[in-house]
């Protein structure tokens, strides 16, 4: 499922707990995550709107000081949230996923419905040493020779090393050799 801002605010089917030590649980988050909100006094976060407000900021990659502002809260707090709570921080990154993946949907979408001019973006951005402009095509050549030196430079440097620990060794064995 992806989690938009208006899943967030609006369709959060929050259930209530009236005989536990949950208040109040959201179900259904990323990775499959329920989250069960313990019953407290006066914590910020037992009024429900400023989790599904944060939860919102986040849906649209709010960084954490951006859905703390927009929920109400201060960063200090959310720090203390996520201590009590840490399957908060994977809720964040996988909230975070849900724009990506659609507008990779929608990329597809399109493709599917015969849009050549996204099939040939697609094509140019993700193939780019087969489809892309000569300048794209140019930059992958590079960056494919940059990763071959690097690969061949690493594995110089590998018998660099090794004809160096052999040359000490032998350089051990003559002094030692020549010290009895």
């Amino acid at each position: 499922m992806v989690y938009g801002i208006l899943n967030i605010m609006v369709n959060y089917p929050l259930s209530k707990k009236e005989d536990s030590e949950i208040a109040y649980t959201i179900p259904d988050l990323p990775f499959g995550i329920s989250l069960n909100i313990k019953k407290s006094a006066n914590a910020w976060w037992m009024e429900q709107y400023k989790v599904q407000k944060l939860f919102a900021a986040f849906s649209i990659t709010a960084t954490i000081p951006e859905a703390c502002s927009y929920a109400g809260i201060t960063i200090k707090q959310y720090k203390y949230f996520v201590e009590l709570y840490p399957e908060v921080t994977e809720i964040r990154k996988g909230l975070k996923l849900g724009p990506g993946m659609k507008a990779k949907m929608t990329i597809m979408r399109a493709i599917d419905n015969g849009d050549m001019k996204v099939a040939m973006w697609y094509l140019e951005k993700r193939c780019p040493d087969e489809f892309g402009t000569p300048a794209q095509r140019d930059r992958a050549r590079k960056k494919e020779e940059v990763e071959r030196i690097q690969i061949e430079t690493e594995e110089n440097n590998l018998c660099i090393k090794r004809a160096m620990n052999a040359f000490n060794e032998e350089m051990r064995k003559c002094l030692t050799e020549k010290s009895e």
